[in-house]
């Protein structure tokens, strides 16, 4: 993918520039990125740090890579899981 670039309209045109699959993959990797920020509890705005994170999405992406896989093993250990969300 190309470098992802920091201004909102340098960041507009750099989505625009992407090809489908490209757009898929860097929102899987804005979506771990938040994730991440999550589990190791800096929760994206309008988030609580108490906010339990979906049993399916930890599923998802766990085996992702070694670091996260272990925040999310760290996340599980520390939080009562409630599976009905």
């Amino acid at each position: 993918m190309p470098p992802r670039l920091e201004t909102a309209m340098e960041r507009y045109d750099w989505l625009r520039s992407l090809t489908p699959a490209q757009a898929r993959r860097a929102a899987l990797l804005d979506h771990l990125d938040v994730l991440c920020a999550h589990l190791a509890g800096r929760p994206a705005l309008g988030y609580s740090p108490d906010d339990q994170v979906p049993a399916a999405a930890l599923e998802e992406a766990e085996g992702y890579n070694p670091h996260l896989t272990r925040l999310i093993s760290q996340y599980r250990a520390t939080h009562k899981h409630d599976d009905r969300r």
